[in-house]
């Protein structure tokens, strides 16, 4: 399978273009809700990722699927790439190889931020490189939620990492379609509820809101004593963050479960909708506004996501239970997807 070239703009998919509390998630993931409308591929398994979050202390979880699970669901191969020469020349191999280079470059250089970071911030972000063309020196990209060009200047700055002592490469993978396949709905639900199921059987019994609740009110005090920009970094980390996963969790549930988790879906979303208030609220605190019961509005989000999360794990349970989600090659449901005969399931 090969990537069609994206259209220049805001991505079509419905994780996208529909109605959304949070317009974007982070990089990761929207980045990937695109690469893989763009091959004809469903979105919606790989969120399982986010069934797991915590509270990570100072940040929630940065939630993103991982390589395993992308080839599990897609057939879609994802390695560490080696940088060892210009980036430009592993751009240019790879591309002509049919993959995807996966760059963290920094956002001040991306013109779709504008607004943003764009020449105003230095910020980590990950792109998708789709396209470069020597002759202009142009590269087209996915980024957050839709697909864009860049050259000149700032194409030199996003190219500008070298392999010294004093500048370290960026963090850079490779995407690899040539093996994928695009499952019918039921083959990719009984592979997305297995992530589900072992992803759960890895997560905290401590409630994340309970916990990040502890520590609202000493957050609120240092927001009141920091200027902006420190407010905006911690927001991205946790509100945004805790904010995006819930809402992303809310379209898994709906699309994982035909119907049956409609009231965990509707808390969810709600819970999300809370943060994202809050959020506002808090954006005033450093310029001397009111502060906002924070650690009272977490509390509120503890209870409904543990009556959510509960059903949650409830019906992966019931479903991994009666076989449908099936554990392994074993598993009647189970298709290997590095076999010839998965590409079309």
């Amino acid at each position: 399978m090969t990537l069609p070239t994206p259209p220049e703009g805001r991505n079509a998919h419905p994780l996208h273009a529909g109605e959304r509390i949070w317009r974007e998630s982070n990089c990761y993931v929207d980045l990937w809700i695109g690469m893989l409308h763009h091959l004809g591929l469903d979105p919606h398994a790989m969120l399982a990722c986010c069934v797991s979050p915590h509270f990570e202390g100072d940040q929630w979880t940065f939630q993103k699927p991982t390589a395993s699970e992308l080839a599990l669901l897609y057939g879609v191969r994802v390695e560490e790439l080696t940088v060892w020469r210009p980036m430009r020349e592993h751009v240019e191999r790879q591309l002509a190889m049919g993959r995807v280079v996966l760059v963290e470059v920094d956002g001040f250089h991306l013109p779709d931020t504008r607004g943003v970071t764009y020449r105003v911030e230095h910020n980590k972000t990950t792109i998708g490189i789709h396209r470069y063309d020597r002759a202009s020196d142009s590269i087209g990209y996915f980024h957050n939620s839709g697909s864009y060009s860049l050259s000149g200047e700032d194409l030199a700055g996003v190219f500008s990492a070298s392999v010294t002592a004093a500048h370290l490469p960026p963090f850079t993978e490779l995407a690899d379609p040539s093996r994928a396949f695009a499952a019918s709905t039921d083959p990719l639900r009984v592979r997305s509820l297995q992530i589900a199921a072992q992803r759960l059987a890895l997560l905290s019994e401590a409630n994340p809101f309970a916990e990040w609740a502890k520590s609202a009110d000493a957050e609120v005090e240092e927001l009141a004593s920091r200027a902006i920009c420190h407010f905006h970094a911690w927001a991205f980390a946790a509100v945004r963050q805790a904010g995006a996963t819930t809402e992303l969790l809310a379209f898994w549930c709906d699309w994982a479960s035909g119907g049956e988790l409609a009231a965990a879906s509707s808390a969810l979303r709600e819970l999300s909708q809370t943060l994202a208030a809050q959020q506002f609220r808090l954006a005033r605190v450093p310029s001397g506004g009111r502060r906002p019961d924070f650690a009272g509005a977490l509390g509120r989000c503890a209870e409904s996501w543990a009556a959510a999360h509960a059903d949650i794990a409830r019906f992966v349970a019931a479903e991994t239970r009666s076989g449908a989600a099936g554990s392994g090659p074993s598993s009647p449901a189970f298709t290997d997807p590095r076999r010839p005969s998965a590409r079309t399931v």
